[in-house]
């Protein structure tokens, strides 16, 4: 009798050497590899010195000098900055201290830049996002440093930017904690959003603030409409009952930053109360903040699109130092190098075309994913916005119809 032979069938193996390594290892081998060029850019800021020069930094430097110089000399928190317009308050710009994440990057910060502590939460927020939506451990490392190293954040820390840089640096982990809320709905998940979301308010750029928001709306408010299409009115009900106490913890986390800029606002001229001269009156008292000149003057303009692939498109930063050899005569000497259509820039808004290639990619591949098709609609939305007064059609319609979006 012949002797049967099994069949043996070859398995693929998809599986590549990065998928060796253990799964305890790879948090730690993240956290290396993003902290590495962030170390390499902030050393001279630990090592010699080295502080920001931009506009913003040495104006709040100069508003801050005479309480800060009071809160050293006395130990008791200043609320009136008496040399500025004949007295300014700063009760409303204080956060108060408790136990929560700024406050320990704040008390890091003492021990090594603060921006450094940012930035690498940032990244981790990019690589532990990505990791929860099912993408390889390696490439969410890739895309995490890619965030981490993008030119515009070295702008915001030279400009002194630094609230709206902490703010940024915070969305990943608020869109990460209300996604983790929003697939399982237990306490444990609503407690955590509102602590991120808390931290994200604390910041006081309200700006990211609502941007972060409006992310969260294009991402959900499909998959939250389905809830009541297919009549499970009960994880609908457990879902906006977890939402509101979420919130609730939110605000009074952030009571401080949030009740008291509202109160200061209308004497402000975000508060619509403009100095009284001029066309621009009639606007900001419409639209109860500042008046529509002032808040388009940044526009995005649609010529500049290009600038994210191609850097210097449009010349550059307003004051730049000339290295080139066409021009010797000038070379090392000052330069208004930017020629686009906003008032100055002091940075450069560009990601590459490598990085917008794999992007384009990405979306393609998994244009049936409901979650990056939401954020491609997000990222379109969202440059069709930042065009102003070179869109209003669309910027007027938030600009005086949307709760403080004109503040």
């Amino acid at each position: 009798m012949a002797k049967k032979t099994k069949k043996i069938e070859k398995v693929k193996d998809d599986s590549n050497i990065f998928d060796s390594v253990p799964k305890k290892f790879r948090d730690l081998i993240a956290l290396l590899i993003i902290i590495i060029p962030l170390l390499y850019y902030f050393l001279p800021f630990a090592l010699d010195n080295v502080m920001p020069t931009g506009s913003d930094f040495i104006s709040n430097t100069g508003q801050t000098h005479r309480w800060t110089e009071w809160n050293s000399k006395t130990g008791e928190t200043a609320l009136w900055n008496p040399s500025i317009f004949g007295g300014e308050p700063i009760y409303n710009r204080l956060t108060p201290t408790l136990i929560h994440f700024d406050s320990l990057i704040s008390f890091l910060g003492k021990i090594f830049y603060w921006a450094f502590w940012y930035l690498l939460a940032g990244g981790l927020g990019i690589y532990y996002l990505l990791k929860h939506k099912n993408i390889p451990w390696y490439l969410a490392i890739i895309v995490a440093v890619a965030f981490v190293l993008l030119p515009d954040w070295q702008a915001q820390i030279g400009e002194g930017h630094s609230s709206k840089l902490r703010a940024i640096m915070i969305l990943p982990w608020f869109i990460l904690s209300f996604t983790y809320f929003f697939e399982n709905r237990t306490w444990l998940s609503t407690g955590l959003f509102a602590l991120i979301f808390s931290w994200l308010v604390r910041t006081h750029h309200f700006q990211i603030i609502f941007y972060g928001i409006l992310i969260l709306f294009f991402l959900y408010i499909y998959p939250t409409i389905m809830l009541f299409v297919k009549k499970e009115f009960k994880q609908a009900g457990n879902l906006v009952l977890k939402f509101a106490i979420a919130l609730i913890l939110t605000f009074l986390t952030a009571a401080q930053p949030l009740f008291t800029t509202n109160e200061y606002a209308e004497y402000s001229i975000r508060g619509g109360n403009p100095v009284q001269i001029g066309a621009d009156v009639e606007s900001a008292k419409k639209a109860g903040g500042v008046d529509f000149n002032y808040a388009t003057g940044w526009s995005f303009s649609p010529n500049e699109l290009l600038d994210f692939f191609i850097p210097h498109f449009s010349g550059g930063i307003s004051s730049e130092i000339y290295n080139g050899d066409k021009f010797p005569q000038i070379k090392g000497r000052q330069i208004p190098a930017y020629w686009g259509e906003k008032p100055f820039s002091g940075n450069y808004a560009t990601m590459g075309m490598i990085l917008f290639l794999f992007a384009i990619i990405g979306v393609i591949y998994n244009r049936k994913d409901k979650f990056v098709i939401a954020l491609a609609v997000f990222a379109v939305f969202s440059i069709l916005l930042s065009f102003g007064r070179h869109f209003p059609e669309l910027y007027k319609l938030f600009f005086y119809y949307v709760p403080y979006f004109s503040k």
